[in-house]
């Protein structure tokens, strides 16, 4: 029978890590892709961090750490981008306006639409 003696602890199962899926990413320490990593930042910034707003700034900031091999080359269809990306922000900006005209109205659970629309019954 194993005894812990008083002041020693058992010993600790060491955590199991696995490499990223698309392999390394390293940290892009000359600033080689800084100037669109800023634009994509920005980008969510003034999109209330909605990152389908900012798809073709993170295409360009994607194919700017494939170009400086800061990150495995491949193709930006197996990275989501089929080269519609303004179909995209177009047809979320008209989600986001169905969305608001068509959410529930606090304190009464009715959808906006079917709410009465002077206050009253």
């Amino acid at each position: 029978c194993f005894q812990v003696e008083e002041g020693m602890s058992a010993p600790r199962k060491q955590a199991q890590s696995s490499p990223p899926e698309k392999g390394s990413f390293p940290l892009d320490h000359l600033g080689e892709c800084k100037e669109r990593l800023e634009k994509y930042m920005q980008c969510l910034k003034n999109n209330n961090n909605t990152s389908i707003r900012c798809r073709e700034e993170q295409r360009e900031y994607l194919s700017c750490r494939m170009d400086k091999e800061l990150m495995g080359k491949d193709d930006m269809k197996n990275l989501g981008y089929f080269g519609n990306e303004q179909e995209l922000r177009e047809r979320d900006v008209a989600d986001v306006a169905t969305d608001a005209k068509e959410a529930f109205v606090p304190g009464l659970g009715l959808r906006r639409s079917d709410a009465p629309k002077d206050g009253k019954d």
